[in-house]
């Protein structure tokens, strides 16, 4: 196969075995990940091809999430005919580049894929892109072949709890929240509902403290995958200030999560599925903020 292709899913456990399964692929795999290579070598070992993190962390075999740089990359690591390369980070590169450069950059990799005989595969989830720019994209990379298209949810989006947290000592490092003045465990629920979390301040930081908080919000259902390259840092200033932001866009997609279940009767199904998939996937939280003010003055 040759050119460029999409799958529906983001899911590793769904997207390399597919792959691997398709018929007559006896070629490399060439992997562009936001995973740490820890957690890509659970799906793919090392002799199966090459594999590269997609980071904005310096760091060996670390690529930046650029389309043009990740484009230039392959270029000097040309893959072979019947190669296949899996990029999984096209939303990020839409942030970092925009629109227009990442079309730009889909159109050389397509041409340059089709001349040098192999495929490119992007696991995608498309609520995370406006429905314009992701027609474009389907036209450019059609759905890899046998790959049924994940069905999403938002019933869970209903759970949002009004409990909110502030003010940081030892407990609240470890999960215990002070809320109207007294101590109450934080603890892990067996349906963790979506709550505000107390600040992890700089003094006290650790990786340790970052997996458990990490782990807390994965529960809630955030997706983390930007916050990931923070566990591989050696450098906590950095590791707390990727913190610090994830956490910031955290605190601002529960607020319009609330807002978005309080005037649930102002959206569409279709409206509260897209809106709460974006805000679940910390995608443009601002603009889809605006966008719930919005339809709550006029409505």
């Amino acid at each position: 196969m040759q050119g460029l292709f999409t799958v529906d899913s983001v899911d590793p456990n769904i997207v390399y075995p597919a792959i691997e399964s398709q018929d007559g692929h006896d070629g490399s795999l060439h992997c562009y990940s936001r995973l740490p290579m820890r957690q890509l070598l659970r799906y793919v070992p090392t002799n199966r091809g090459s594999l590269w993190w997609l980071s904005e962390l310096e760091a060996e075999n670390a690529v930046p999430p650029d389309a043009v740089e990740v484009l230039e990359h392959l270029h000097h690591h040309p893959p072979l005919g019947g190669d296949i390369v899996v990029i999984d980070a096209l939303h990020w590169m839409v942030q970092n580049n925009g629109e227009k450069v990442v079309l730009d950059a889909l159109q050389q990799l397509d041409s340059y894929s089709r001349k040098m005989n192999f495929a490119v595969v992007f696991p995608v989830e498309p609520l995370a892109f406006e429905h314009r720019l992701w027609a474009r994209i389907r036209l450019l990379a059609p759905l890899w072949p046998n790959i049924p298209s994940p069905e999403v949810s938002i019933g869970h989006f209903n759970e949002i709890s009004n409990d909110t947290s502030s003010g940081v000592n030892e407990k609240e490092q470890l999960g215990i929240v002070v809320v109207a003045g007294e101590e109450t465990a934080e603890q892990e629920p067996q349906s963790p509902s979506i709550v505000h979390l107390v600040s992890l301040p700089r003094k006290g930081f650790s990786v340790g403290l970052l997996q458990k908080r990490m782990l807390q919000w994965k529960r809630m259902g955030f997706d983390l995958s930007e916050l990931e390259p923070a566990l591989a840092s050696e450098n906590l200033d950095k590791a707390h200030s990727l913190y610090a932001r994830t956490e910031q866009q955290i605190t601002d997609a529960i607020d319009v999560l609330r807002r978005l279940q309080a005037h649930e009767s102002l959206f569409t199904v279709t409206e509260r599925e897209l809106h709460g998939y974006r805000i679940m996937n910390l995608i443009d939280v601002a603009a889809t903020r605006q966008f719930v003010d919005h339809v709550i003055s006029t409505r």
